[in-house]
């Protein structure tokens, strides 16, 4: 996670290039997607190292209070600051970037000492409780495919983290398929809502303001309610709330209905990363995140490609109807493969599948076996 922080503060300074006139549009494309892989890298080293700082009863609270400091350094503070800053030059923003990487990288080196590597963990964690099977370590690196394949290994012979995942990514596709053409739908004098570019980013902040509350909140709704209830209610109340806009085109219900749906998608998103910290033992973690993200991630454009073609063939209010209708459909699965037994408890008696971790490990995820082929 320093590494890379560190090699993301080198590239934004890379990119203040742009202020000596020699930053091309090729080397822009290389940056950012150089950039944009390193940001997977660190936020992944995030998700996977929280269950080694926090005992279990504090993940949600862990991973609320880190989903909501980010949504605050990137909707109130982030945003203002860069177009604060893009009016000052290229240098300065690409400067003051660099100068916060740097901050950043000094953060961690010096407040998170430690090597925190898969297996390890700090006295009362989350991760202290796993123990490895006798005779078993962690298997030697062999490559990122590999690893996902064993990620995904794992992921799909869980009972619970499954029909998860695939409702997590399904989410994902509608969400990039609603969102590609909801600005036409939103901005303009002929749109249906008819903002202007100024008013739009209120939709943003109430969808920021939501998150936030959410993230503060989930603590003691998972302490009085079920947990796989919550989180699938967090997530099926987000359909009507994206139909909302296209029944009644006015800003108040906008801002309302954007406000509920952070709130709902920031709960659902909680418990989905604190199922899977939980679940997952310590050691795959990182595997099963990087598997999840290739899944999620992967349909993103294959989502947005969508919202624009059924938008330009059948008109944008098919694509939200859709898109709502899709994601109900993402959350019944899940409603109707997780285990019953599962689904109606608070949490505590989620535990890794003995019998997924045996098959993984005689597969040779763990220990000297031969390895997933």
């Amino acid at each position: 996670m320093v590494w890379a922080s560190m090699d993301r503060s080198a590239i934004t300074g890379g990119t203040g290039l742009a202020g000596t006139g020699h930053l091309t549009l090729v080397l822009l494309v290389v940056f950012m997607g150089l950039y944009g892989v390193l940001e997977v890298l660190v936020d992944l080293s995030a998700r996977a190292i929280v269950p080694q700082l926090v005992p279990s009863s504090r993940l949600a609270a862990a991973n609320g209070r880190t989903m909501a400091s980010e949504r605050v350094f990137d909707d109130f503070i982030g945003r203002p600051v860069g177009g604060v800053l893009v009016v000052a030059g290229a240098g300065w923003l690409f400067g003051a970037a660099a100068a916060v990487g740097v901050a950043v990288v000094l953060l961690l080196a010096l407040g998170l000492t430690g090597r925190f590597r898969p297996g390890d963990a700090l006295p009362g964690t989350a991760a202290e409780s796993e123990a490895p099977p006798a005779g078993t370590q962690l298997a030697e690196r062999t490559g990122a495919l590999r690893e996902i394949r064993q990620g995904l290994a794992f992921l799909f012979g869980h009972p619970v983290l499954r029909p998860v995942a695939i409702m997590a990514s399904v989410a994902n596709l509608a969400s990039a398929a609603y969102m590609a053409v909801f600005i036409l739908w939103v901005v303009g004098p002929g749109s249906a809502i008819g903002l202007t570019a100024g008013q739009y980013p209120l939709t943003m902040v109430a969808m920021a303001a939501g998150a936030i509350l959410a993230s503060l909140a989930i603590e003691p709704l998972k302490n009085r309610l079920p947990e796989v209830p919550l989180m699938l209610t967090g997530w099926m109340a987000q359909v009507p709330l994206l139909i909302l806009p296209v029944l009644a085109p006015r800003l108040d219900v906008l801002l309302a209905a954007w406000f509920l749906c952070g709130f709902c998608n920031m709960t659902g998103n909680v418990l989905v990363m604190t199922l899977m910290q939980r679940l997952t033992p310590n050691r795959l973690l990182g595997r099963v995140n990087g598997a999840t993200s290739t899944m999620a991630f992967g349909l993103m454009p294959l989502g947005a490609l969508s919202g624009g073609f059924v938008g330009e063939q059948f008109g944008l209010p098919v694509v939200f109807v859709g898109a709502a209708a899709l994601l109900g459909l993402a959350v019944l699965y899940a409603v109707l493969a997780i285990p019953g037994r599962r689904a109606g408890g608070t949490g505590g008696d989620l535990r890794p599948a003995d019998r997924t971790v045996q098959r993984v490990l005689r597969a040779g995820v763990v220990g000297g076996g031969p390895g997933l082929r």
